[in-house]
């Protein structure tokens, strides 16, 4: 239960600040994931450090992993999900410096 409930807090926390950067840059919140992916290609094609920083493949890996295998999917490990709780860290990090 505890990697499980990892999982979807590592995952919040990455639409958290996706959704701040979109705010940031005009895009407003995200209402789906259809729409962050549609607002983030739009962000990267304007804005060249959000597509260098690969911030669109990075969420989508996110929602992959840390949300569908992991929430819903229940498969990662312990270590695993230390691995990827620290590359949204990283994330997190560089949104934070477009901010």
């Amino acid at each position: 239960m505890k990697v499980r409930d990892s999982c979807e807090k590592g995952w919040l926390a990455s639409v958290e600040v996706v959704d701040a950067l979109l705010i940031r840059y005009g895009y407003g919140e995200a209402i789906t994931h259809t729409d962050k992916r549609k607002k983030l290609r739009e962000l990267a094609s304007k804005l060249a450090e959000v597509s260098k920083l690969g911030i669109y493949d990075r969420i989508e890996a996110k929602r992959i992993v840390l949300h569908n295998d992991g929430f819903y999917g229940e498969v990662l490990t312990p270590d695993e999900v230390k691995e990827e709780l620290k590359k949204v860290e990283k994330l997190i990090g560089d949104i934070k410096n477009l901010l």
